[in-house]
């Protein structure tokens, strides 16, 4: 009896430890498959991280062409040359864009497709720089022409104003070499019964109840110069007090210098380089203050010769 009751207690003891391996069995199997699970699912997030990094820099990528192509737009656009192709890239770009942001998790087949069309993007703009660089060395070009025209066309301005600088200081040259000068000036009084008497006869003047008209005699020089043409002499007499005599023969004429210049009467003759006379005649209408009158002579705007007589 108490054989049986040891041979079932010992029967009892290996079941339990029995029982206890194999749960202890289970258990690892358990742990192990749940430490198998874990590493898988943490290599899966790595795959799937790694996977997010590539799609976020093949974004950037685009993003940074799609840059590129603002620039080569507004480029095309500041040098008035057709950007439609340009615009029509950025949309493609644009969607492509999209769709890449919108399928994270796919397969690297997706991402290998978006690499390859990066590539042509960039060879696109490539080929488009080019065509800048064509459209910048057209417009320097064209910049350096302008400038070169622009060059000679003040070169030749210049030389147009020296010509004509040189051409007035000839004229002004030859107007002065042709100037008419005079080589005597005489005065003469005429009394109201005609009678004349000469300057040279009344060295300390005239009376001027004896006056009633003076006579100019103005003796020209020759001068080979001057035109031998008609001309116009306009006589001056200038009274002690200073004011030129006016009569009804007199007026106002412009000199050399562009002044208006009052003169006492005027005769026209015809030079022909003879050392001819001018001679003048006025009747001033009343008596001839006392004093010395001068006498100035213009032909052509210049002053061709002076003199003087006095009345007593």
């Amino acid at each position: 009896m108490e054989n049986e009751k040891k041979a079932k207690s010992n029967k009892n003891i290996t079941l339990f430890i029995g029982f206890t391996v194999a749960l202890a069995l289970i258990n690892g199997i358990l742990v192990y498959n749940l430490m198998q699970g874990q590493k898988q699912i943490a290599q899966k997030d790595v795959i799937i991280e790694q996977k997010n990094v590539e799609i976020n820099t093949t974004s950037a990528k685009l993003d940074s062409i799609a840059q590129q192509l603002d620039i080569r737009i507004a480029q095309a656009k500041e040098k008035d040359k057709d950007y439609e192709d340009l615009i029509e890239i950025k949309k493609e770009l644009e969607q492509d864009k999209k769709t890449l942001l919108a399928s994270k998790g796919n397969t690297e087949a997706l991402l290998a497709q978006y690499q390859a069309k990066i590539k042509n993007y960039e060879a696109q703009l490539a080929t488009k720089d080019e065509e800048i660089a064509r459209w910048k060395g057209t417009a320097d070009n064209l910049t350096k022409e302008v400038a070169k025209e622009k060059k000679e066309k003040n070169s030749l301005r210049d030389s147009m104003g020296n010509a004509r600088k040189e051409k007035a200081d000839l004229e002004a040259t030859i107007n002065k070499v042709s100037i008419l000068k005079s080589s005597s000036i005489r005065v003469d009084a005429i009394s109201d019964v005609g009678k004349i008497r000469t300057q040279a006869d009344n060295k300390t003047g005239f009376k001027t109840k004896l006056v009633d008209k003076i006579l100019v005699i103005c003796r020209l020089l020759p001068n080979e110069a001057a035109k031998t043409n008609n001309k116009k002499a306009y006589l001056r007499v200038i009274e002690p007090n200073g004011a030129v005599l006016v009569g009804t023969t007199g007026g106002r004429f412009t000199d050399a210098s562009g002044n208006d210049v009052n003169y006492t009467t005027s005769q026209g003759f015809s030079f022909d380089n003879t050392q001819q006379e001018i001679r003048f005649e006025h009747k001033k209408g009343a008596e001839y203050s006392k004093g010395t009158y001068n006498i100035e002579v213009y032909c052509e705007g210049y002053l061709t010769g002076k003199g003087n007589f006095i009345i007593k």
